[in-house]
């Protein structure tokens, strides 16, 4: 298992996007990515490259920034 830490605001505070990654499936989870400017060149690359399979995504806690929805994940249907 890999955890990346993502600094987020950075030079404004420690906040920090984690994604988890299972080294053998490449199956992916980020965690708490509530500035998506910042996560989303992290994670656009390994997923277009296929090293990872983000599976998930997990909000530790309620955020009020517009742009934390930015990262909602599609729906199944």
């Amino acid at each position: 298992m890999h955890i990346q830490s993502i600094p987020m605001w950075t030079g404004s505070g420690d906040n920090y996007a984690y994604l988890v990654v299972d080294e053998t499936s490449k199956d992916a989870l980020i965690i708490d990515p509530a500035h998506p400017v910042e996560v989303l060149p992290v994670l656009k690359p390994q997923i277009e490259e296929g090293k990872i399979n983000l599976t998930g995504i997990l909000n530790t806690h309620q955020y009020k920034l517009p742009n934390a929805k930015a990262l909602t994940p599609p729906s199944h249907a």
